[in-house]
This record gives structure tokens, sequence and C-alpha cells, in this order.
């Protein structure tokens, strides 16, 4: 897996908590990369029925509350599978080899085991709780929180004034 799916999180998170929608544009330069990298992200969360833009206009909204948004579901949104997919097992070992014959038999369930609790744990963690997690880390940056702080940072980074760094919390999806 690469980067997809931290970006795609990050992503949901800006749709979330954007007091007005934001560009591909504006999204790639807060996650840090292209805005046709951004579209392609978002289409995979279209598809999921977690995000979806408007016909005729600039921005993405959230298709369900973010309580409701689990981050395995977004996980596989991203990478295209329905099941937790960390490790890798190479496709052509040897068969004249005996460690190579028997090699992906040996592995395959111990990956899978390793990947069951990460699963678990995925699906217990909301797009909700990302957003709790960041005002409370938010706030350990902030002396004085209130709902509108990340909103309006958010802004500035969208009118490329101000640092978003010092800000404070907002919320709601669309």
């Amino acid at each position: 897996m690469d980067t997809r799916f931290s970006m795609a999180i990050q992503l949901l998170l800006l749709i979330a908590l954007s007091p007005e929608p934001m560009s591909s544009a504006q999204m790639a330069e807060s996650v840090g990369t292209n805005p046709s990298h951004v579209r392609r992200i978002l289409g995979q969360l279209s598809k999921a029925n977690l995000a979806a833009g408007r016909s005729g206009t600039v921005g993405f909204h959230l298709l369900r509350e973010p309580r409701e948004i689990d981050l395995f579901t977004v996980y596989c949104a991203v990478s295209g599978s329905d099941c937790f997919h960390v490790f890798d097992l190479h496709q052509n070992p040897s068969d004249s080899c005996i460690v190579g014959r028997h090699i992906r038999p040996l592995l395959a369930g111990r990956f899978a085991e390793a990947e069951r609790p990460m699963q678990r744990t995925l699906q217990s963690q909301s797009l909700a709780d990302c957003i709790a997690d960041l005002k409370e880390r938010v706030g350990s940056d902030a002396a004085d929180m209130d709902e509108s702080s990340i909103s309006d940072a958010l802004r500035q980074a969208r009118n490329g004034s101000g640092d978003p760094g010092g800000s404070k919390t907002g919320a709601g999806s669309r």
C-alpha cells in the first residue's frame, strides 16, 4: 500500500471541516501532491459512496456522517480490496528449492494473522474519531479553541494568507 490511504483520510477531513467547498488544487496543496492525484483519490472515495462532487461546481461533500465512516472502509475504497492487506508474498519462488516450494504457505497464514488485529482496529475508528483527535491535537497548540478555528485556518490556507499551523477547531460535514 502506498500513501493513498493517509491522503484519503486527510481529504475526507478537509471535506468535513472546510466551511466552503475546496477545489482539488486547494486540497492538493494541503496534502502535498498534485490536483490530478487528489481527483483520482476523490474518485475512489466517490465510487465507495463516501464523498461526492457536485456537477458543475467546485468541491466535494461527505455522503455519510463522519461517525459512519470507519477507516477500514476508507482503506478498502483506495486499496481496491475488501480485506486488509499489508504484507505481500513474492510471486515466483522456485519450486526446485525446498524453501521456495514452501515459503508461500509458510508465510500466508502468519501474515493474515498479523493483519487481522490491524483490520479490527481500523474498523473501530471513524472519521469522527479523527476529527476529535485533530481537535485535541490542535487544542494543545492553541490556548483558546472555538468551533470556527480550523475552518478559519482552512479558509486562510485556501486564500493563501495566514499560517494555519496555530489554528483551532471547526466542524461539520456538508
